[in-house]
This record gives C-alpha cells, sequence and structure tokens, in this order.
C-alpha cells in the first residue's frame, strides 16, 4: 500500500549538506559545489540518493507486484504520483521513459520490470553517470572564471575516475585545486580589498604588478602557475589542456598528472603563506 515516501524537508536537508560538506573538508567558498560533488562522490549527495532511492524504489515495487498489477495500480493515486516523480527524475538524467516497458536514453535499452542483477547494477551506473554528467556541464556554464576558460569541455568518465583518484590521495590544498578554489595575488588582493603589495612602498597596484618578480606583471593564477620566473623552481612543463592546466584535472593516466596537481599545490601555498605565515602541509611548516 502507499506510493513514494514524500521529499524530504528542505531546512534539514540543508543541515546535513552542510555537515557533509564541513566532513569532506570544504573550507572555502572559492570552490565549485558541481566539482566538489563530483570528486566527493554521488553518496555525499543527499539530492542525487533520494531520487536515486526513488527509481530504484519505483523499479523494485513494480517487481514485486507483478507488470499487470502495476500498471493497473498507476492510474490514480498515490502510485500515479510516484510514477509521475520517477519519469521526472529519469528524464532529468537523461532517460525517455514514454513506453513503460523500455526505458531508452539515446542507443542504451533498460527493461525495467526484467529482473537482472546485472543489468541492474549497468543501469544504476548510468544514472551516477548521468549524474555526473550534469553536474560537470553545470561547472562549465557556472559564472566563474575557470568555467569560462573550459566552456563546452566535453564530460568522459574516465576524466571523472582520474580526478577522483588524485582528490581522494592528496590533501586540502590539492582538493581545492581541484575543486576551482585556486588563490592568486591578484584574486587575494580583490577579496581582501587592497591594490598594493605588503610592505612600506606602496607602488603599483597589485592587480598589475607581479610581487614575487617586482615587475609588471598581473599575478594571476596562470601568471603564478606557469609564467612566472620568479616561482619556476620544479615547475613541470604547463599542459596543452586547459583543464588540467588550470585545475590539475588529469588529461591522461601518467605520472605527470601528480607533477601537475603537486605544482599547483605548491603555488597556492605560497600565494597563502606570502600573506599569513606558513600554512599546514607546506614545507616552511614542516621545518
Amino acid at each position: 500500500g502507499g506510493g513514494a515516501p514524500p521529499p524530504p524537508p528542505k531546512k534539514p536537508l540543508a543541515k546535513l549538506r552542510r555537515a557533509i560538506r564541513q566532513a569532506l573538508g570544504d573550507a572555502t567558498t572559492l570552490a565549485s559545489r558541481d566539482l566538489q560533488a563530483i570528486l566527493a562522490g554521488h553518496a555525499a549527495d543527499v539530492d542525487f540518493m533520494a531520487d536515486y532511492q526513488t527509481v530504484r524504489g519505483f523499479i523494485l515495487a513494480g517487481r514485486v507486484a507483478g507488470r499487470r498489477r502495476w500498471r493497473a495500480a498507476l492510474v490514480s493515486g498515490p502510485k500515479a504520483d510516484w510514477q509521475d516523480r520517477a519519469r521526472t527524475i529519469l528524464l532529468r538524467m537523461g532517460w525517455d521513459t514514454a513506453d513503460p516497458e523500455l526505458w531508452r536514453a539515446g542507443e542504451a535499452r533498460f527493461y525495467p520490470w526484467a529482473a537482472d542483477a546485472a543489468r541492474d547494477r549497468w543501469f544504476a551506473h548510468q544514472l551516477r553517470e548521468a549524474w555526473r554528467a550534469r553536474r560537470f556541464d553545470a561547472f562549465t556554464k557556472a559564472d566563474r572564471r575557470d568555467s569560462a576558460l573550459v566552456r563546452g569541455y566535453p564530460w568522459a568518465e574516465a576524466l571523472g575516475r582520474r580526478a577522483r583518484r588524485l582528490f581522494q590521495d592528496t590533501d586540502a590544498h590539492g582538493r581545492a585545486i581541484l575543486t576551482g578554489a585556486a588563490v592568486s595575488d591578484a584574486c587575494m588582493s580583490i577579496i581582501v580589498g587592497d591594490c598594493a603589495p605588503a610592505g612600506p612602498a606602496r607602488a603599483p597596484r597589485l592587480l598589475d604588478w607581479c610581487p614575487w618578480r617586482g615587475a609588471a606583471a598581473a599575478p594571476t593564477w596562470a601568471h603564478l602557475s606557469w609564467e612566472c620566473s620568479a616561482l619556476e623552481a620544479r615547475r613541470p612543463t604547463r599542459p596543452r589542456d586547459i583543464l588540467q592546466a588550470r585545475l590539475a584535472w588529469p588529461a591522461a593516466a601518467s605520472f605527470y598528472d601528480l607533477e601537475v596537481l603537486e605544482r599547483l599545490r605548491e603555488v597556492r601555498i605560497a600565494v597563502l603563506e606570502r600573506r599569513w605565515g606558513p600554512m599546514r602541509g607546506s614545507a616552511a611548516a614542516r621545518a
């Protein structure tokens, strides 16, 4: 009896989301929520898990009731609402359920009422991957500097898998890089509100002046990471892939991926230490 469970209330969900982000080490508002979600994993996204369980429960209930009885029960009542919710969720994930016997997503096909453990695992993976692709697409379309650089960048399952491995094996600074929380002197100048390097001389604006070189050059993230001669120690070759050059997302599985992430991590620590002293995880802090 009954239909789908009601959607969870919004206020407790907001508190749960914050608690999960804090547990995962989210200590910055500069990071992209979409990239954080992808790298932390689908299980940490309470909205996705609610949608996933709604669809999964809908399928299992139909199999238990039997196809004919279940289809008759969907004509009206709470089960019809359940079906509408499941269809809305699936449509958002790219699945066409106009034919209740055969769901379609491009060339993919799924028979919801046929109990098949292997196909069920495959379908669950498709839902998770569709969620990751939607979150990445949202990131590329966001009103962010890094998003503007990678606008139209195609999602690939292997790309996400490699980035998640790096995310799991690095520290808070590395995770900040992978989620878009890079900080340059130009960025910090805007955040803090000053317009010149620290020190007695208040000469050129920091937005137009590289404090590392002591020369005219905008100290942007790209400049500090790949161009500044004062920060070229241990600097690997600049990645050709824009997503890797900006966010350290690996274009291909190789040791080079670790070198790029470590390079960007070191630059982030150097920028922060220049203002506030040794940071946890830096060479200066370990000395």
